[in-house]
């Protein structure tokens, strides 16, 4: 099997089980992609919240 620049051989229960783990891998990075930036936006949001408690309350007494 060839994809790109890199050839595999061997059975084709072989070759399928090696796409089926290329894949796996490539869908548990993007995952992993996927968990750092929704926790980097939760992260965002907590300051964002912080600032506006902070902002109403500094309007509301001054």
């Amino acid at each position: 099997m060839q994809y790109k620049d890199k050839v595999t051989t061997g059975s084709i229960e072989q070759q399928l089980s090696n796409a089926i783990k290329i894949t796996n891998d490539y869908y548990a990075k993007e995952f992993i992609k996927l968990k750092m930036a929704y926790a980097n936006f939760r992260a965002n949001d907590i300051r964002l919240i912080d600032l506006n408690s902070k902002s109403c309350y500094y309007l509301t007494n001054h």
